[in-house]
């Protein structure tokens, strides 16, 4: 489905009949970002009692499906998971610095580098450890991903200064 209307409609209605013991696999894959779904989903995923445990194991798949959906479950976990920060700096040290094989002057997981950012962004997830990982981050990738340590520069900034999400995102280059 490429979530076109006359395919979203039958997989939202779906969505809200389910509830939180629906099929796990169901909720997730209807939580991912570009569900028209998602925020239904991660509403039902909210109320299970495994969230966390969830979201842990969304935010550390290899599935980009489960990835999304981790990210749809962080955004709206309130209060936020207390060990999301570590789980992300954990997430950003297992990430490949090698070069892409593919695209000159990028790394090769450089994708899964800017969602995570983002996220670390839209969470202002600020602490001591996070700038501190960040920067050193930023100074490794400057030689290797000029275009990502600006884009770790433009998050640091935001999180020291504390600026919303979208304030820090509209200097992207």
């Amino acid at each position: 489905c490429d979530w076109s209307s006359t395919c979203a409609l039958p997989i939202f209605w779906k969505t809200l009949q389910s509830g939180p013991d629906t099929d796990l696999g169901w909720l997730t894959s209807m939580a991912q970002l570009r569900s028209p779904a998602s925020d239904v989903a991660v509403a039902l995923l909210l109320e299970r009692p495994d969230r966390s445990a969830l979201l842990h194991e969304a935010l550390r798949s290899q599935d980009p499906v489960l990835q999304s959906a981790g990210h749809a479950l962080a955004l709206a976990m309130q209060p936020p998971d207390p060990e999301l920060g570590s789980i992300l700096l954990q997430l950003l040290r297992q990430l490949s610095v090698a070069t892409h094989p593919d695209v000159p002057g990028r790394v090769a997981d450089c994708r899964r580098f800017e969602e995570l950012l983002v996220l670390i962004a839209d969470l202002n997830l600020g602490s001591e450890a996070m700038l501190e990982a960040l920067t050193s981050l930023q100074l490794l990738l400057l030689p290797v991903d000029r275009f990502l340590a600006d884009t770790i520069g433009i998050v640091l900034n935001g999180l020291q200064e504390g600026g919303a999400p979208d304030e820090v995102f509209t200097s992207l280059p």
